[in-house]
């Protein structure tokens, strides 16, 4: 499998699955968010609410207190690219610590993949968090449909 990143490529092993995570950390003392950005494959005959039910639970055995908030529905990028999905907030403790998400979960096109983009913060998003998180996911260009994104 040819592999493609920002920095170049590689060949890779057959029977490999891309896992790719990205983590855009803030400069520090700026008091921004985090945002990872990472892709999972559904299983055989899965839906994207039974890989949400999966994700979710297999989240919530790993850390203590966990909530979620209400599902919304979520547009990742301009509306004719026409990737639907879902977002939430999720609370935890880690470390002895609460962390605040916003994660939200997006079918790509060739219905297989899911792509997740998680906000996160020390502190409870506010109106203007969710403002930045909602203007990041409608920046989103689905790669080849735009030559700045080759």
């Amino acid at each position: 499998m040819l592999y493609h990143f920002n920095e170049g490529r590689i060949e890779a092993p057959d029977h490999v699955s891309d896992r790719t995570m990205h983590l855009l950390a803030p400069t520090p003392g700026t008091g921004e968010m985090t945002v990872a950005i990472s892709k999972d494959e559904l299983e055989a005959d899965e839906t994207p609410p039974e890989f949400l039910k999966r994700q979710l639970a297999d989240l919530s055995r790993q850390v203590a207190k966990f909530t979620r908030g209400e599902l919304l529905p979520a547009q990742l990028g301009a509306p004719e690219q026409k990737i639907g999905g879902s977002k939430f907030t999720v609370s935890y403790k880690q470390q002895g610590r609460t962390v605040h998400h916003v994660q939200s979960l997006f079918l790509l096109p060739d219905s297989h993949t899911v792509l997740n983009l998680t906000f996160s913060l020390p502190v409870p998003f506010t109106e203007e968090h969710h403002r930045k998180v909602d203007a990041v996911l409608a920046s989103f260009v689905l790669r080849g449909k735009d030559a700045s994104a080759l």
